[in-house]
């Protein structure tokens, strides 16, 4: 299960009849998720506070709001964005700090709901989904989503990198890395193993080929998953043209 998070970027909306705002600029990833928004919480808050609400949508990147940061001028007041992202962009001054008493009853939060700059909004997941009215049969794993010859037809993901590697290398049987005393140790017959920093540094090792693979470029701050699942795909794309 994954929590899609709201984060403060000017004030707390707690504090918005304080400042008496006409108004608040809120951002979302748009589409689906803006309608279903506005009619569980836009809506409700207008006709509460009187108070008006300008939904606007997104990609995703933070590149404009980096520039906000940077300059001081704010036109968002709140922001729909991932929990990575929420993770990252508070360590990096992106987004406000909550003040936790005007939030409401933690307890009444699932765990993992609240954080230092954002609280969850709804819960959601990813699932293999077909229509049984044009499949022979249904692909019962995300092996199966990849294999186009007993499955054939288009196929819907993601358009990011991210989540569509996670996906594609549970297909090949990855089922997570084991890791203990700063090392990675790979899943697979081979037991390759490798150091990972959290800028985004590597150094992948194959004992059994004696390859070596160093990743020497950093980050400006901590990385990501896709950019790691995208070292990894590399490294065993490696492994398999010269690893014998």
């Amino acid at each position: 299960m994954k929590i899609a998070f709201v984060v403060l970027i000017g004030f707390l909306l707690a504090e918005l009849n304080a400042v008496h705002a006409n108004d608040i600029t809120v951002i979302s990833f748009g589409r689906a998720d803006q309608a279903a928004l506005t009619k569980a919480y836009y809506r409700p808050f207008r006709e509460a506070t009187g108070i008006d609400v300008k939904s606007f949508s997104y990609d995703g990147q933070t590149t404009e709001l980096e520039k906000m940061a940077k300059t001081g001028k704010t036109v968002w007041d709140v922001i729909q964005v991932e929990s990575r992202t929420l993770e990252l962009g508070c360590k990096q001054g992106l987004f406000e700090k909550l003040d936790s008493t005007k939030i409401g009853n933690l307890g009444d939060f699932i765990p993992g709901a609240v954080s230092e700059c954002g609280v969850g909004i709804f819960a959601w997941s990813t699932a293999l989904a077909d229509d049984a009215s044009k499949v022979n049969g249904s692909p019962s794993s995300w092996a199966d989503f990849w294999d186009v010859k007993k499955y054939p037809g288009k196929r819907g993901l993601r358009r990011s990198a991210k989540y569509t590697l996670e996906i594609a290398l549970l297909a090949t049987g990855f089922l997570g890395f084991d890791y203990g005393y700063q090392t990675w140790i790979i899943p697979g017959e081979r037991r390759m193993f490798a150091f990972i920093g959290v800028r985004g540094q590597a150094i992948f090792v194959d004992p059994q080929s004696r390859l070596v693979m160093v990743h020497a470029a950093v980050h400006m701050g901590p990385v990501d998953c896709p950019q790691l699942w995208e070292e990894i795909a590399l490294w065993q794309g490696v492994v398999r043209e010269l690893g014998g």
